[in-house]
């Protein structure tokens, strides 16, 4: 195998139709209103002495099921762009080919995150223009957006997987599994989403020391089972995609 075929499926992945991160004019107008909604938030409740801008934060939970869902839209364009069959003749294997689609959909699903982030910074920015350091200030969220960060990356791959094996079953002769991977999509959102809300303030520490703001150790300790389901449901794919599928 030439030596950097692995990045070079990722490029394509990436400058595929449906892989770039794109900002369509809906998707402009759908987000400037939202944000519009969100400054309007903060001018109304911000006045309020227990007001924190990390509440906004609290909306990460949908993350998990945004990598399920780039996840099923990379592999599913293969059959709705009438590219399975070429997809499948090039001479990688099953790995190498859902690997590159899931490290593609990895860096997409990070690409979003960061642009959320960069909103709800922005958001936060105003509210301590508007009324001063409250409970979580600038450098605060920064260190929670910090470890948030690392927990979506983290626990993205397990859902990421998910979708791809879905996906890969719905085109198999194994589709009577569908509503079990349905049920696994939907309890391992919901749980995954959860960690995601697990940022808390230290006992006796102020949200400007750069260990003030922390999530449990518990957090970090589970993605090594996290990544052990993510293996399992990727080779999973790999093996109904060798095996099962139906073109």
């Amino acid at each position: 195998m030439p030596r950097g075929t692995f990045f070079f499926l990722v490029k394509h992945e990436l400058a595929s139709k449906g892989g770039k991160l794109r900002l369509g004019k809906w998707l402009w107008i759908y987000g400037g209103l939202l944000l519009l909604l969100a400054g309007a938030a903060v001018a109304i409740w911000g006045r309020q002495a227990d007001y924190d801008p990390s509440y906004f934060m609290f909306t990460a939970y949908i993350f998990p099921f945004m990598a399920f869902g780039l996840a099923v839209e990379s592999l599913k364009r293969e059959w709705s762009g009438g590219t399975i069959g070429w997809w499948l003749s090039l001479p990688h294997s099953r790995a190498r080919l859902l690997g590159a689609k899931a490290a593609a959909v990895w860096i997409r699903f990070a690409g979003y995150v960061l642009i959320y982030f960069a909103v709800v910074l922005l958001l936060d920015a105003y509210s301590v223009a508007m009324f001063g350091d409250r409970i979580t200030s600038i450098k605060g969220m920064l260190v929670l957006e910090a470890q948030l960060f690392g927990i979506l990356l983290g626990i993205s791959p397990a859902m990421l997987a998910l979708g791809l094996l879905l996906v890969s079953v719905r085109r198999s002769g194994l589709k009577p599994l569908l509503p079990l991977l349905w049920l696994l999509m939907g309890i391992g959102g919901n749980l995954l989403g959860w960690m995601t809300g697990g940022g808390q303030l230290t006992m006796g520490g102020a949200d400007d020391d750069l260990f003030a703001l922390v999530y449990p150790s518990w957090i970090w300790l589970s993605m090594i089972p996290i990544w052990a389901v993510a293996a399992l449901l990727f080779a999973g794919a790999v093996k109904v995609c060798d095996k099962h599928l139906e073109l």
